[in-house]
C-alpha cells in the first residue's frame, strides 16, 4: 500500500508477484510504470519473475493488473525503484519524496486528491509534446514536480469560478501543502513553480 499522502516524509507502494494466484485476494501479474530511458519518459512493466529495474522511475501512473483482467491504478511524482526476491514472491517497491496516491480501481476508490493529479499528470504529459517542457519536466526531483502540481493548483482555484470544481477541505489542503513545500523546499518550490507556469501559459 502506498505511504499516507500527505505525511512528511516518503511514500511507499510495495507490490508482490507470485508465479501462481492464490486466489484468495487480489494477485498482481503485471506492474505497468513509467523510467527514463535516455532522456525520455518511456512505459515500463515489470511481470514475474522480476528482473533489476532501473533504480528511478518516472513521474505518471502506476497500473497493477491481476491475473483477471482487474487493475488498481496510482499517481506519482517519480521516485525509486527496488526489487526484492524470496523463493516464489518477488516484490517491487516504489518510493518517493513526494505523494504516491490511489487512483482507485478493483481494491477501492480514488483518494480525494488522486483525481486532481492525474489531470495534472494528463496535461502534463500533452504538454511534454513540447521538448523543452520535456526536459524541464524530466529534470525536476519528484517533490519539485509535487510543487510544480500545487502552485497550479492554487492559481487555477484561486478565481471564484473555479472555486466551486473542488471541495473547501480540499482546497485547504492544496493550500497549505503549497505553503509547507515553501517553507521546507524553496528550490524545489521554484522550479516546480516555473514548470506550472509554463502550463498555465501553454
Amino acid at each position: 500500500m502506498p505511504g499516507a499522502p500527505l505525511d512528511h516524509g516518503a511514500a511507499y507502494l510495495l507490490i508482490a508477484l507470485r508465479p501462481r494466484p492464490t486466489r484468495a485476494h487480489f494477485d498482481p501479474e503485471r506492474i505497468e510504470y513509467w523510467t527514463v530511458d535516455s532522456g525520455r519518459a518511456e512505459p515500463a512493466a515489470l511481470d514475474w519473475p522480476v528482473r533489476r529495474p532501473d533504480p528511478s522511475y518516472s513521474w505518471g501512473t502506476i497500473r497493477i493488473v491481476d491475473r483477471i483482467g482487474a487493475a488498481n491504478k496510482f499517481a506519482s511524482f517519480g521516485g525509486v525503484l527496488t526489487v526484492s526476491r524470496d523463493l516464489d514472491v518477488h516484490a517491487a517497491l516504489f518510493r518517493s519524496e513526494a505523494p504516491i496516491l490511489a487512483l482507485g480501481g478493483h481494491s477501492g476508490p480514488a483518494e480525494p486528491l488522486a483525481t486532481n493529479v492525474g489531470a495534472f499528470l494528463a496535461v502534463l504529459h500533452a504538454a511534454a509534446g513540447d521538448e523543452s517542457v520535456r526536459r524541464l519536466a524530466d529534470s525536476l526531483s519528484p517533490v519539485a514536480l509535487y510543487a510544480a502540481f500545487l502552485w497550479r493548483a492554487v492559481q487555477i482555484y484561486k478565481y471564484e469560478s473555479a472555486v466551486a470544481m473542488v471541495s473547501p477541505r480540499l482546497l485547504s489542503v492544496l493550500r497549505s501543502e503549497h505553503r509547507r513545500l515553501a517553507a521546507e523546499f524553496s528550490s524545489d518550490e521554484e522550479a516546480g513553480r516555473d514548470l506550472a507556469a509554463r502550463l498555465l501559459a501553454a
